[in-house]
């Protein structure tokens, strides 16, 4: 039971508040409960995986993917049909972080090959000027 408080009150210095630990608990048990089932890529990885012309789902909104987006990038919509084959690399940036994960999450469990290309756009932008 100690170890348990202290853990908490050391993720509550780190997070800043009690918020901050609920959210970091809940992105750390949805991401640790597909390890090896939802990869994390970087850059390289998403260009190699660009070959075999996966659906690129765009989770950053409407006002942003319209400012800009990864080319062949659908904008996410939960109505959007996904042919089962192929493989789904959902980026974003730093605001839609939880509900990456949750969409991850959820494609996972529906059968899909998910990748997640954090910070994706930020990241494309970068190598691609």
């Amino acid at each position: 039971m100690l170890k348990k408080l202290i853990i908490i009150l050391l993720l509550t210095l780190l997070a800043g508040t009690i918020e901050g630990v609920i959210l970091y608990l809940k992105r750390s048990s949805i991401f640790f409960r597909n390890a090896g089932e939802i990869r994390s890529i970087g850059f390289r990885e998403f260009k190699e995986i660009l070959n075999e012309t996966p659906v690129i789902i765009d989770i950053r909104g409407k006002e942003k993917y319209e400012k800009g987006h990864i080319p062949g990038a659908i904008l996410y919509d939960p109505e959007i049909n996904i042919p089962r084959e192929k493989k789904v690399v959902i980026y974003n940036d730093e605001d839609t972080y939880d509900i990456t994960l949750e969409l991850a999450d959820k494609l996972k469990k529906q059968g899909y090959r998910v990748y997640l290309f954090f910070d994706g756009w930020r990241i494309w932008k970068n190598e691609n000027n």
